[in-house]
């Protein structure tokens, strides 16, 4: 009995299943030719199919919404669906919902599964539209939304100036033509736009590159320092770091600052400066250097505080030493404080080309230097005053291009490498003695730049401690590099000194330099014993011919062959040679004039005072100084000429 009704359910059953793949099959027959009908609509084409139709493909094609159906019926022009495809559509819906509540339910395991990726899929970050690179668009959004700046130096290289990333600030000048700035320029690019490829890519950079360079010529000129600048008593001193930050110091004190505007060019071997630690000692220096007079000490301080502010003429601080006498590191220790470099220190290479490495270092250090030629001299003079240098644009056949800098140097070898007056007058002299005990270098490195930031610090306090008395301090108009001499008086007293220990200080290493200078040349024996006889009362007078005659005569009779063969050979070499000396011989009272000149030559006169130079200055009007300061510095200036023999 219950198997007979089984089997009749069952027979029932696969008759309701018929017919419902039946009624499927019909329902499917009479889309296809509606299809047919609206084929011949305009702009109603529809894909044959390839695939197979089955009946659950049937069933899944008849979940439509209704709201749909109607909207497209009305705008295909279908016929509209009567009420009992309706109604049959319903049913299989209501059939199809409960096979699913018949599915059995996720585990918890699949339900985290499925929270973890929707989670995945709502905090993933919509990509950003970038728009394609071209010149154009690269062009104005850099100059439009980026803020760059294109213009060209006071040298006449174009520079540009824009943020190394969107959102930053980092606006350091590069110049146009330097990969770094094509780096940074690619680095900008691939962050606002898409690149199709990597050569398109660069091949727009560069067309980009020279459109800038013409837009660089069309702005206003503006002058780039190297590391430290000084304006309206204002220091600004670029530190070096990947963030363009710099130091602006002024009478009230120093702070770090981002850098808004182009004021300073990197060249290649620059080096950070470290952030400054204030409250140090200066002195603590001098654990690291090897300085033993305290005249000297105060001299060093006066110069490498000097080194930060370009409004003062720095004299050249001229090392000397036999080896073993750490001039090679003092020279390393005082230009980490003022222009740390890759390349610290530099040889005879650097020195064929100086103006343009004056022109990229800030604090030039030469090494192991012998002797310089009198051209060399003259540049090293220059540098010192900031004279300019005139020279022809590189591939150009008349285009010039004048450089001018003013830049504190540090020279070190075994002896003072010129004894020419005018070159001595610019010199500090410091004479390193042999170290008695040796340590390991690197230990030594290691606890120096542990202690930068801190003497860093210390020089900066100095400096603005030495600005608030240079209004206070007077200067003594002693000596030739009257600025410096100035700006050490103030630093002696900021010290807690008197300005006087300062002059005494720089006084003595002038008269020692002076001695050393006469010492090194044996012409100057035959000239003191000439000059003795010959006192103010009495002095010698005549040209440049029998002066050298006379001093022939004086090195004879001294028996001294060196004496007799360091005389020039000519008289215009005599008056070169003694050019170099004027200064040093006037400290030892051997003075040297010219005569106006007449329509034969012009004479000379020599006699020995029985003052010193500083005896005589001492006695002389502010006015009689100045007179006496040209007449130095021009009176063998004619001896100059082509014919000259070299020193």
């Amino acid at each position: 009995m219950n198997l007979h009704t089984t089997e009749s359910n069952s027979n029932g059953a696969g008759t309701a299943l018929a017919s419902n793949v039946s009624d499927r099959a019909g329902a499917k027959n009479e889309l296809s030719t509606r299809e047919k009908k609206n084929r011949s609509l305009p702009g109603h084409e529809t894909k044959p199919s390839t695939k197979a139709v089955t009946a659950e493909d049937a069933s899944v094609e008849t979940k439509i919404d209704e709201t749909v159906v109607s909207d497209l019926e009305s705008k295909l022009e279908l016929e509209p669906v009567t009420d009992q495809e309706r109604d049959e559509n319903s049913s299989k819906s209501d059939s199809e919902l409960e096979q699913f509540e018949a599915l059995p339910p996720k585990n918890a395991e699949d339900i985290s599964i499925d929270k973890t990726q929707e989670n995945t899929s709502q905090s993933s970050p919509i990509p950003r539209f970038l728009p394609e690179l071209t010149k154009d668009q690269l062009l104005g959004r850099l100059q439009k939304e980026a803020g760059a700046l294109f213009f060209h130096d006071q040298h006449g290289n174009p520079f540009g100036w824009i943020p190394i990333a969107e959102g930053t600030q980092q606006n350091g000048c590069l110049p146009l033509g330097s990969k770094a700035f094509q780096a940074r320029l690619m680095q900008y690019a691939e962050a606002n736009f898409k690149i199709s490829s990597k050569t398109k890519g660069i091949k727009i950079i560069k067309e980009v590159i020279e459109t800038m360079k013409l837009l660089a010529f069309k702005e206003p000129e503006k002058e780039l320092a190297n590391r430290h600048r000084s304006h309206d008593n204002e220091i600004t001193i670029d530190l070096g770091d990947s963030n363009w930050s710099q130091l602006t110091v002024t009478s009230d004190g120093y702070k770090t600052e981002q850098q808004s505007v182009p004021l300073f060019f990197r060249p290649k071997h620059m080096k950070a400066l470290p952030e400054p630690m204030s409250g140090g000692d200066p002195f603590e220096l001098f654990k690291y250097i090897q300085v033993e007079s305290e005249e000297d000490k105060l001299l060093i301080l006066a110069w490498v505080t000097s080194a930060l502010n370009t409004d003062v003429p720095s004299p050249i601080l001229t090392l000397t030493g036999t080896q073993g006498s750490a001039k090679t590191t003092m020279s390393q220790r005082l230009r980490d404080l003022t222009d740390p470099s890759k390349t610290p220190v530099l040889g005879d290479l650097e020195r064929s080309n100086l103006f343009l490495t004056f022109q990229h270092h800030a604090v030039p250090c030469f090494e192991n230097v012998a002797k310089f030629s009198r051209s060399e001299a003259d540049m090293f003079c220059r540098a010192v005053t900031g004279n300019g240098v005139e020279r022809r644009k590189l591939f150009t056949n008349s285009d010039q291009v004048l450089f001018s800098f003013r830049r504190p140097i540090i020279i070190n070898g075994i002896d003072t490498p010129s004894t020419r007056s005018d070159f001595l007058d610019r010199c500090i002299v410091i004479n390193c003695r042999r170290v008695k005990s040796f340590r390991p270098i690197k230990e030594l490195d290691q606890e120096f730049q542990k202690a930068r930031p801190r003497l860093f610090g210390a020089l900066l306090d100095l400096l603005v401690m030495t600005l608030k008395q240079m209004a206070e301090t007077p200067s003594s108009g002693e000596f030739r590099m009257a600025d410096f001499a100035h700006f050490g008086r103030s630093l002696a007293a900021a010290l807690g000194k008197s300005p006087e220990q300062f002059d005494k200080a720089y006084r003595l290493n002038i008269r020692n330099q002076d001695k050393e200078a006469l010492d090194a040349t044996p012409m100057t024996i035959a000239l003191k014993v000439f000059a003795t006889r010959h006192p103010e009362t009495r002095p010698w007078k005549g040209s440049a011919q029998e002066l050298l005659g006379e001093l022939q005569s004086s090195a004879k009779s001294l028996g001294d062959s060196n004496v007799l063969s360091d005389l020039p050979k000519s008289a215009r070499w005599l008056s070169s040679r003694l050019g170099e000396l004027v200064t040093a011989l006037a400290t030892e009272g051997i003075i040297i004039d010219r005569l106006p000149r007449t329509s034969v030559s012009r004479g000379w006169k020599v006699y020995i005072s029985k003052e010193s130079d500083k005896e005589r200055r001492a006695k002389m009007t502010p006015d009689e100084l100045i007179n006496d300061e040209l007449e130095q510095r021009d009176l063998f200036q004619e001896a100059d000429g082509d014919d000259a023999e070299p020193s």
